[in-house]
């Protein structure tokens, strides 16, 4: 699968930036948790994966359409490394200090954005490349994953002690 060069269908498209609408939809309404925000941040993580990818991918087109699409690659990458990270770990930060997920209308905007940015990217993308994005992000996230669940578990024994 690896190794497929198909591109991706709008289906595939739509489950794999799914997480993040579905986020803003619950920050819209007041109903984000912690389930929908590592969702969220999972599939930033996948962006980021993916558009590293394609920056070592050979575009099959000419030096003009190369470099635009290693330009947009490039805004990309910055956009969900910086702007979405910082947007997603400050509404965390505030969820703590607050109990719950609220966030600015400039936030809402950028994760907007991010989802624009991420259907343009996974319009770059084929089936392959996700796939690989998948692979490398996996082990990351399960190991995050996994502290996370210990984390918790250690503090919901802390009581019962």
């Amino acid at each position: 699968m690896k190794t497929s060069r198909r591109s991706l269908t709008v289906n595939e498209i739509d489950k794999a930036i799914g997480p993040l609408l579905k986020y803003i939809d619950c920050l819209k309404s007041g109903t984000a948790n912690e389930t929908d925000l590592w969702a969220a941040c999972c599939t930033n993580y996948l962006m980021v994966e993916l558009v590293l990818i394609l920056q070592s991918t050979k575009i099959q087109a000419d030096d003009t359409v190369q470099e635009i699409a290693r330009i947009k690659l490039s805004i990309a990458r910055d956009y969900f490394v910086n702007h979405v990270s910082d947007t997603l770990e400050a509404q965390q930060i505030r969820k703590n200090n607050i109990g719950r997920f609220v966030a600015t209308g400039d936030e809402i905007k950028i994760l907007e954005s991010a989802v624009e940015q991420a259907i343009e990217i996974l319009s770059l993308a084929d089936y392959g490349h996700l796939i690989q994005a998948h692979a490398q992000t996996a082990p990351l996230l399960n190991k995050l994953t996994n502290d996370i669940n210990h984390r918790n578990q250690k503090q919901q024994q802390k009581p019962n002690q």
